[in-house]
This record gives C-alpha cells, structure tokens and sequence, in this order.
C-alpha cells in the first residue's frame, strides 16, 4: 500500500518512529561508537572524558580519527537508518518510487541547482554576518569540525570529502527531507508546515547558534528543491556542493575576507538573490504532475 493511502494516524506513527529511532541513534548507538573508537583507536581516556581529551589533544591523529568515526557512526544509525527502516515498512516495494530516490531529473534541471548553490555564496555570506550579530558561536563544535575536516594531502582530502561532504548530505537529506518533511507533509497536506519545521529541526541539530539562521534557510532551500524536482537526488546534490565547496576551501587555505559594506559585494549578493528566485519560480513552472497533485 502506498503512504497516499493511509490513514493520518499512521503517518503520525511512522513520524514518531522515525523521530524515536533518531534519538535512539543520536544518544545510545553513538555513545557505543564512541566506546568503540576509543578501543580502535587506542585513546587513553575513559568514554565519557573523550570529547574533553580530543579538545586537549587537537592536533593528534588518533583523536581526529576516533572524532571522525563517531561522527559517520552517528550520521548512519541515527539519520539514515532510521530513514531506511521506516520507510520500508511503510513503503514496502514502492520505497524507492515514493521517496523519489529513483527520479533522476533532466541534465537542465541537475546544472541549474549547481547554479542555486553558486548563487547563495554571497547572500549566505551575509546571513552569516547578521546571524553572528544575533548569537554566539559554539566555538567547542567549530573547533571539532575545524579538526575533522583538516587534510595535509590530496588522500585526506579525497577521504575528506567522502566522510565530511558526501556522507553528511546522503543521511542528512535521507533523514530531514526524505524522512520528516516528506511524513509531516502526507500528514498535514500542507507544505510551508513541514518545511518550517524539518528545517528548524535540521538547524537545531547542528548546534551552531552563529550560524542557526543560515542553517534554517538552507533547510527550507533543501526542502523546496526536492518538492519541486521531486527527486530527494537534487536536495542531497545542492546539500553536498554547499559541504565541499568548505571542505576544498578549508584544504586551500582559502580566507574569506568579505567586506559588507562594500557596493559591489551587496549588488552582487542582491543581483544573486534574484537568481535564487528566478530559479525557483523556473523549477515550480517546470514541476513535475505527480508532485503538484500530491501538494495540491
């Protein structure tokens, strides 16, 4: 039986499932990764003191690596599995059609959500400079991905953008666009609904205060992307450009030195905003059938 068919009360089930298996990987399955990446990598230091000893130890390979470990532990048992098994058994044979994992868009449709990642440099730019004014960074959780995404060669950097860029974006759109926004928008009917709050939910995880706002527009990007293609493909396309654009300027060493006040960046951050909107008003004429019929 499709999703389309079932009663509001099972989707809510399948949410609170899904939601439940989530915080069942985030707290109990990490911890156990935690333990095993102690093990593994040989950390002299008790499970609980890790994060405090990776924040003494910064630059020690051992310490990255078991950081590293837990990290891709946690996005797959706490966002892609439970992504995995709530929607098999709700889907069933119809998983993959249903979650649009088997859509793949036409090649125009592929260039011009690389062209939206562009167009936001600039206008995320700002956002992050405003959203700065309003809250302070978490500068413990900046330092821990500083870390992880670090590469001394081109063989970390690879590894780097496998674990750090592509992995992130796969579980993270499995989980809050696939998984939360897909469920909340078959139980509502709606769609600015189960945008707002899977993109809440998706800012709110990162724990990054200076960079929430930033965070929250993204996630309502990521979610209209793959509403309006249809294909979850196209989210986790624009999330994973957005991942390695950072990860290969962090390798590059490349500094931004963005100047606010000056003319040019703010007419090219507006002239970028307008290509944002172009985009999207292009993808929501160019919508598949399917997809507005189920929104309508």
């Amino acid at each position: 039986m499709s999703i389309q068919n079932l009663p509001n009360g099972q989707y809510l089930q399948r949410l609170i499932m899904l939601c439940g298996l989530f915080f069942l990987g985030l707290f109990i399955l990490t911890f156990l990764a935690a333990a095993a990446a102690v093990k593994i990598y040989g950390i002299p230091c008790e499970i609980y003191n890790l994060f405090d000893y990776i924040k003494k130890h910064p630059n020690d390979a051992s310490t990255i690596n078991a950081l590293i470990f837990t990290q891709v532990m946690s996005q797959i048992m706490a966002m892609a599995i439970p992504f995995l098994v709530v929607m098999q058994i709700t889907y069933r044979e119809q998983m993959y059609h249903e979650t649009g994992l088997l859509k793949m868009p036409k090649i125009i449709i592929i260039v011009l959500v690389l062209i939206l990642f562009a167009a936001t440099l600039y206008p995320q730019g700002y956002l992050e400079y405003f959203n700065g004014l309003l809250f302070e960074g978490n500068k413990e959780q900046s330092g821990f991905i500083t870390a992880m995404i670090k590469a001394d060669n081109s063989n970390e950097l690879l590894i780097n953008i496998g674990f750090m860029a592509f992995l992130p974006a796969l579980c993270e759109e499995f989980f809050f666009r696939g998984g939360v926004f897909f469920l909340l928008k078959k139980l509502t009917g709606k769609l600015w609904f189960p945008a707002i709050v899977s993109s809440l939910f998706f800012a709110l995880t990162h724990d990054q205060p200076s960079q929430m706002i930033v965070i929250f527009i993204m996630g309502l990007m990521l979610a209209f992307v793959y509403e309006l293609t249809g294909s979850l493909w196209m989210s986790i396309l624009l999330h994973f450009a957005n991942n390695l654009f950072f990860v290969v300027a962090d390798y590059y060493k490349v500094e931004s030195n963005f100047n606010f006040e000056s003319l040019y960046n703010i007419v090219i951050a507006i002239f970028s905003s307008l290509v944002v909107a172009g985009i999207f008003w292009y993808l929501k004429k160019h919508r598949p059938k399917e997809n507005e019929a189920a929104s309508a």
